[in-house]
């Protein structure tokens, strides 16, 4: 519980008799005002309020992707296919770590004696 609430346990009728008839017997009575959780389920909202899907968070982390997918997108609309490929090879693996071999001539002699 929270914020400004008593906790008593009271007779659920008026008498003790009247309260053993009524199958009830003894209640939990809450008086004030504030939450009250019956169950212990705080953890499960305190913890989906934690696991909440964030699209800020999302954009910041994905921002290479995202840029990547809508610079091809834009690229397929507006250049021909050579402009297109020539776009992407500055952030193509394959083409810079072919690049990278073909600049370092002891690398290049290595391959090519395979």
């Amino acid at each position: 519980r929270s914020g400004n609430i008593n906790f008593t346990v009271e007779r659920s009728a008026k008498t003790l008799i009247g309260s053993a008839v009524s199958g009830e017997g003894l209640v939990n009575v809450y008086r004030g005002i504030g939450t009250v959780w019956l169950a212990p389920t705080i953890t499960v909202y305190v913890l989906a309020g934690m696991l909440k899907h964030d699209l800020n968070h999302d954009l910041d982390i994905n921002r290479k992707q995202i840029k990547e997918i809508l610079d091809a997108e834009l690229a397929s609309r507006y250049y021909s296919e050579g402009e297109r490929v020539a776009r992407t090879l500055p952030d193509d693996s394959t083409f810079l770590r072919a690049k990278e071999t073909l600049l370092d001539p002891e690398a290049y002699a290595k391959l090519l004696s395979k």
